[in-house]
């Protein structure tokens, strides 16, 4: 009888301790999840503290090498790359790294992870040397670690080939996109959501065909991302209508005006569906349109256009009205003193 209210005792303690190890797992999760959610929202600095909330719960309910710590510290490390922050994100991203080669070891995807978001944030700070370290530590360890076909290792390739274009080694970029997007295609057999990273992608390699001058190939790439986006995300995504957009100007380099305008009526028609039809994409949108009408002769449209797209930089970019001016007067349609007097 005794063994059996001992073991009715040791029950309970372990359905209490279980309780508690719940409420605080919860209390993490709440914080984590505000955290998150003031982020999305845009409010940065709400985010950050939320953040930093949940960064000291989860230290204080499993210590520093945690898997709850680790996402709170990355959270805080996106947050302070928002603020225009990065150097306090690295650190945070730093600390990230030391905890997962403690938990994970040092060629896990996680870790690979971490190095390529060390990348992302070098790269954005402006500092392409650090950035390319990062990336290559990233695929270095990928490929040590057996994980070179891996989800974790198409990240430090579209990193590394960003990287690139910025720095107009577009072959090399096209290399690394080109892997990328193999990787991407093979997982899409078990993993459907890959179809906005194969947009993107596609896009990617559009753009440096473009800019090669290689239209036709870029126009296929560009048609095969559309397809993906409509598919995924409907004709009034923000991505699809960009790439209308992109797909327009390419037309317009190509010496081919009517497909031009057909798609950047198209962008024009998505940018209002999304919302966005105040944007300054829009508003380049209908300076390369109207551009197309002005070479055609067509110029109480083209006006009208650029009339348009001048007022959404005046509203929206803070640009004043001398430079909204210049704007106008690049277009040619009015004399000199009207334009100055805009």
């Amino acid at each position: 009888m005794k063994r059996f209210h001992w073991g009715v005792m040791v029950l309970i303690c372990l359905w209490l301790l279980a309780g508690l190890a719940s409420a605080q797992t919860d209390s993490w999760r709440e914080c984590h999840a505000n955290a998150v959610a003031l982020y999305q929202a845009g409010a940065w600095e709400l985010a950050y503290q939320q953040a930093k909330k949940a960064v000291a719960t989860a230290r204080g309910e499993h210590g520093e090498f945690h898997v709850n710590t680790v996402k709170s510290l990355n959270l805080m490390s996106e947050i302070c790359c928002a603020r225009g922050c990065t150097p306090q994100g690295v650190l945070l991203q730093k600390k990230v790294l030391k905890i997962q080669n403690r938990l994970c070891g040092v060629n896990h995807p996680n870790v690979v992870s971490s190095l390529t978001a060390l990348g992302n944030l070098y790269r954005s700070d402006g500092k392409p040397t650090q950035a390319e370290v990062w990336y290559c530590e990233a695929l270095g360890r990928a490929k040590k670690g057996g994980w070179c076909s891996s989800a974790c290792t198409v990240p430090a390739l579209e990193g590394l080939a960003g990287l690139y274009v910025q720095q107009g080694k577009l072959a090399d970029a096209a290399e690394l996109f080109g892997k990328a997007l193999n990787m991407r295609e093979l997982r899409r057999k078990y993993s459907p959501a890959e179809d906005l990273g194969i947009a993107g992608d596609l896009v990617c390699l559009a753009d440096i065909n473009r800019d090669q001058k290689n239209y036709a190939e870029a126009s296929k790439l560009y048609r095969r991302a559309l397809a993906k986006y409509r598919a995924t995300e409907g004709p009034g995504s923000p991505m699809y209508a960009n790439t209308l957009k992109s797909l327009g100007e390419l037309y317009a380099q190509w010496k081919k005006p009517a497909r031009a305008i057909a798609c950047l009526k198209r962008a024009v028609a998505s940018y209002e569906k999304t919302g966005l039809r105040d944007g300054p994409m829009m508003g380049s949108t209908l300076i390369t349109l109207a551009s197309i009408y002005r070479n055609q002769k067509r110029i109480a449209q083209a006006e009208a256009l650029y009339k348009r797209a001048t007022a959404i930089y005046e509203r929206n970019s803070g640009i004043d009205k001398a430079l909204a001016s210049r704007l106008l007067r690049n277009a040619r349609i009015w004399p000199a003193t009207e334009k100055e007097g805009i």
